[in-house]
């Protein structure tokens, strides 16, 4: 099926060498929209620094940046918590568009 065809799996990287991995994958590929996964959700925030970070250094592709879109909140989050979370996945769709 075409639509699998540009799907890849990349397991048992070593932590330290995982973001400047994507970054280069991020960077070969033609498609403009990627998604990255993590196992760890409160890790997000920090891989995007960082990937965007790295992005700025080598001025690889200036219209590269990625992006942070949390999981939906859970039931019984704080107001002012489930507010905010659902701007930043909001302020992320806003930006895709």
């Amino acid at each position: 099926m075409d639509l699998l065809r540009d799907r890849h799996l990349y397991t048992g990287i070593v932590e330290t060498a995982k973001l400047p991995i994507i970054h280069n994958i991020v960077h070969q590929q033609s498609q403009k929209i990627g998604i990255m996964l993590t196992s760890f959700p409160k890790d997000i925030n920090n891989y995007i620094e960082q990937l965007n970070a790295l992005g700025a250094q080598d001025n690889s592709d200036p219209g590269t940046f990625f992006l942070a879109f949390p999981e939906s909140p859970p039931k019984g989050i704080d107001l002012s918590a489930k507010q905010a979370r659902n701007a930043l996945r909001l302020s992320t769709l806003l930006r895709l568009k």
